[in-house]
């Protein structure tokens, strides 16, 4: 942690000399400095009042409230108090809150200028429009650094001075004086957190496994639980509510509940240590129900939350039942992967999630005699017997592409059909937007605990979630991608059609739409897409989105993923040439075609040249 005393006189401090146990210090560093000259700039109010209700060392932020009324106001920061003051257009004090009593602030996703920010005393919701995304972006860092209890990576104060695999936080720096700032550095952009997810089939009866439930969900051993409970039967609802409440109280009070969802007979529920819950942020569920020939209903909650900068989506899903229902699997599959969007983007919430987990009742069953099965399990011979899985099979044959599954090591869980062969019903899958942030650690059954021939499953994962970025508000470099001969090849195409490609990432200013009527949709002269953040070590955990539509419907037609850690390895190895990318182009559940093109990023010295 890096603590400042006075904002406006940081350059004139004399360099600190590290002492010769230097791990436990960090020297003085001139990034430091920047501080001192920028944030009287943030300074956006224009009368002579605003600027001198509060001191001029306090950032004020010029935004357009959109609750409780939709009126311009001031938003001050109060750096030495620790407050939050919103003065009106005439300059005069409408409202002064801690900082301590913000409960959360969640960044819209589809609009880079909006901001929500929660209070808890006294309880107030406040939708914020930012004159710009760097706006915003300033006012987050600061409210981040000041609330203190959140540990960010500083990349403009750290990363020359602190080995990348230092996990623990820095020791405070004090310069001599008390300090009004505080700012906590790592050397890593990462952090881990442990998942445990669970899936249990309670066919109607009381959801309760006794002594049984430990083994199952060990309480203590993992930073987040979410858990799915299929058939709690209860029209009322009470039976689902004690079911949250049973896994809270077997959890323990160290845990808080991030979000729970009902859907007929099916209980979605998330918890997470209450140490950790200041990170977590965006929290959202819906429910995508697809009709179905089945007396069963079919479909998925969907629920989605932030932990730090990552976005999380966890799919659970019913899908019809029986051994000749795969295309009827595969179609629930499709409407619930295409059909449930975070904000309103054109994005797919396994496009746009960094992590997602999808698991549930897939109902998927093994084509092999039922003898056989038996008589192969008795031996353990698990990948003899997953040869007959119609999931592995449709896999295989395209559906689901990029979701992954721990190898399975035990016995078929669902052996309650007579005439059907014991099968694996209950999944555990995951998709990461990077693969080397994820890994799963168990995937494993309780067969002690069978409900009805019908055993609960479980897997365990590590992420690696990206930190808060701290730019200390230094002027941002001004930079930017530059896509070039970027062409797509769909697998089936009306020729008819004309094309529009929206070009998307959380790192860019904007989005962005072009259009291309070439019989072969080739999009050429794409404008450049100015950066929010120019930090190559940032840049290197993004990825850019490419969603093709039909330009008179609207209608999606793919989407690609290019992420931009490649690119970043090639300017950090001194390769400046364009990056050449080919990606595939997924819609509903499968590949549809393939993307290609090269992506550069450009750095600019001044206004007009470019390095």
């Amino acid at each position: 942690a890096v603590k400042i005393n006075d904002l406006h006189s940081i350059d004139a401090m004399p360099p600190v000399c590290a002492p010769s146990h230097a791990t436990d210090f960090i020297p003085y560093t001139p990034a430091l400095s920047t501080l001192s000259r920028v944030l009287p700039a943030a300074t956006v109010g224009s009368k002579a009042s605003e600027r001198s209700a509060v001191p001029a060392t306090n950032p004020q932020f010029l935004v357009l409230e959109q609750s409780p009324v939709v009126q311009p106001a001031t938003w001050v920061v109060q750096v030495a108090s620790q407050r939050i003051v919103t003065l009106s257009k005439e300059g005069t004090v409408r409202n002064s809150l801690p900082l301590e009593a913000i409960a959360r602030t969640d960044a819209s996703i589809s609009n880079a200028l909006e901001l929500t920010v929660a209070f808890t005393d006294p309880p107030s919701e406040y939708i914020l429009q930012f004159a710009s995304a760097f706006q915003r972006r300033q006012f987050l860092e600061l409210i981040t650094v000041l609330q203190g209890h959140v540990e960010v990576w500083c990349p403009d104060v750290c990363s020359d001075i602190i080995p990348a695999t230092r996990p623990a936080p820095l020791h405070p720096q004090q310069f001599g004086a008390p300090s009004c700032v505080q700012v906590h550095g790592t050397g890593s952009p990462l952090e881990d957190i442990t998942i445990w997810i669970g899936v249990a089939d309670w066919k109607g009866r009381s959801p309760s496994l006794g002594e049984l439930m430990h083994q199952w969900l060990p309480p203590g051993e993992y930073d987040w639980y979410t858990v799915a409970a299929f058939g709690i039967e209860d029209d009322t609802g009470s039976a689902k509510e004690e079911w949250v409440q049973h896994l809270h109280h077997h959890l323990g009070p160290q845990y808080t509940v991030v979000d729970q969802c009902v859907w007929g007979t099916t209980v979605l529920c998330s918890f997470v240590r209450n140490c950790l819950w200041h990170k977590v942020s965006n929290v959202g569920a819906t429910i995508s129900n697809t009709p179905s020939e089945s007396d069963t209903p079919c479909g998925a909650i969907v629920a989605t939350a932030k932990y730090c900068e990552t976005m999380l989506c966890f799919v659970c899903c019913r899908l019809p039942s029986g051994p000749f229902a795969n295309s009827e699997r595969e179609a629930v599959l499709a409407d619930v992967l295409s059909d449930v969007h975070i904000a309103d983007l054109d994005l797919d919430v396994t496009a746009r999630a960094c992590h997602t987990f999808l698991f549930g009742a897939l109902n998927y069953t093994v084509e092999r005699r039922r003898t056989e099965v038996q008589q192969l399990q008795k031996h353990n011979q698990y990948a003899l017997i997953l040869k007959g899985d119609q999931l592995k099979q449709q896999q295989m044959g395209g559906l689901l592409p990029g979701f992954c599954e721990h190898p399975i090591a035990f016995d078929p869980t669902e052996k309650s059909d007579p005439c059907l062969s014991p099968s694996y019903t209950d999944r555990i899958l995951w998709r990461s937007l990077s693969s080397d942030r994820v890994q799963c650690i168990t995937y494993s059954s309780v067969p002690q605990a069978d409900i009805e021939d019908r055993a609960p499953i479980y897997a365990t994962f590590r992420l690696k979630c990206q930190r808060p970025f701290i730019s200390l508000f230094a002027p941002p470099v001004r930079s930017s991608l530059h896509l070039e001969q970027v062409v797509a090849k769909e697998n089936r195409r009306d020729p008819k059609s004309n094309l529009v490609l929206t070009i998307w990432s959380p790192c860019v200013e904007q989005p962005l739409h072009v259009s291309s009527k070439a019989p072969q949709p080739m999009f050429q002269g794409i404008p450049s897409l100015p950066l929010v953040v120019g930090d190559l070590e940032f840049l290197s955990t993004q990825t850019l989105f490419l969603v093709m539509k039909d330009q008179k419907t609207g209608e999606v037609k793919g989407t690609g993923r290019i992420p931009l850690l490649p690119l970043m390895q090639n300017l950090a190895d001194g390769l400046t040439s364009p990056y050449t990318f080919d990606v595939p182009l997924e819609l509903r559940a499968r590949i549809v075609g393939t993307i290609s093109g090269a992506l550069r990023y450009v750095r600019y010295t001044n206004e007009s040249d470019e390095i």
